[in-house]
């Protein structure tokens, strides 16, 4: 089944959806962070995301014919590649909304596992950065998209990322403050000084071609194994290896064993609205949910208020909503009490 839209929601902040323009005519509210497949035998549709290049690649698939998902999945890999720091990677967690033909929502949720072994977890009396270290989720969730909603092959829609990993992109004021702010962190390892600084110790500076042939090698196993290519064989045993090395714990095991989930989403009716959000163990969605709440039982509004006046109520209302400490609990897993709650 082909979904109509894909939402991704809480971890990245893009939104790829299918137009209801005719095929070539771009809607009135088209804006510079958005590109529509032209068309051409593709289903007409857009996609909005952070960079130029990630969204001309999943337009790209979608003109070639490809699903929501095909582009949904190009347009994140493509962004992990060209990201600067603090957007969430391949390593990360994924949390994806699906809207299928006949009307279903579909919650997506991979969020991280945390290491099942006690050495493994993080301890803020006696911190590491190996017991920082988490199961990733998103490379099964993009993989489980592909399986289940995707019709171009898989490889095809990895090859984007891997093409400009390798052939590289030019760096901008965003991507060059992130080596420089996180220079420490970056000049730790050997692969860090040799991608992120030039033969002279230099952050790689703003204007220049960066490229990374040590991701591109691993996009194109990723390509051609798809998510076990992260999760067992010889990148696993790195993984593992890596993280005990700097004080953490994280088994072939748990690696292998990692699975994604397919959920009802959470939903509330918020005035003449059904608002949507990722359920299973991600409490982001939720945590928007509550606040809603908060605002429709209260009787507040935004209506009528002076800029400020909204500010301060929205941020009152998310204070209020963040020591709700029942969101961050992840042993909270019967969906009757978490609708109760919302409700």
């Amino acid at each position: 089944m082909r979904p109509t839209k894909l939402l991704l929601l809480v971890f990245t902040a893009f939104l790829l959806g299918c137009e209801t323009s005719p095929p070539g005519v771009a809607p009135a509210d088209a804006g510079p962070d958005r590109v529509d497949a032209e068309s051409g035998g593709a289903s007409p549709g857009f996609v909005v995301a952070y960079n130029e290049l990630a969204r001309e690649a999943g337009a790209r698939i979608l003109e070639q014919g490809g699903s929501a998902a095909d582009a949904f999945i190009a347009t994140t890999l493509v962004e992990y590649v060209i990201a600067p720091s603090g957007v969430t990677t391949l390593a990360g967690p994924l949390g994806v909304l699906v809207v299928e033909e006949n009307g279903q929502v579909v919650s997506l949720e991979a969020n991280m596992n945390a290491p099942e072994s006690p050495e493994g977890r993080y301890d803020p009396a006696a911190p590491t950065i190996g017991d920082t270290a988490l199961v990733p989720g998103a490379p099964r969730a993009l993989e489980a998209l592909s399986q289940r909603y995707g019709t171009l092959p898989w490889a095809d829609v990895v090859e984007p990322a891997r093409r400009i990993a390798e052939e590289g992109f030019v760096i901008d004021r965003n991507f060059a403050f992130g080596i420089t702010s996180r220079r420490d962190v970056l000049e730790r390892t050997e692969y860090g000084r040799e991608t992120f600084f030039d033969a002279a110790g230099e952050p790689r500076r703003t204007g220049e071609n960066f490229r990374q042939p040590v991701l591109a090698e691993f996009l194109a196993r990723f390509a051609a194994e798809g998510a076990d290519a992260v999760y067992t064989g010889a990148f696993a045993e790195r993984f593992r290896d890596t993280v005990e090395a700097a004080g953490g714990a994280i088994t072939l095991e748990e690696l292998a064993r990692y699975r994604v989930s397919f959920e009802e989403p959470w939903v509330l009716r918020y005035r003449d609205a059904d608002v949507y959000s990722i359920s299973g163990r991600a409490y982001g969605g939720a945590f928007v949910l509550m606040g809603l709440s908060a605002l429709e039982h209260g009787g507040y509004s935004l209506n009528g208020r002076s800029e400020v006046d909204r500010l301060e109520l929205l941020i009152r209302t998310a204070r209020a909503t963040y020591f709700e400490d029942w969101l961050f609990d992840a042993r909270v897993a019967q969906r009757e009490e978490v609708v109760a709650r919302l409700a």
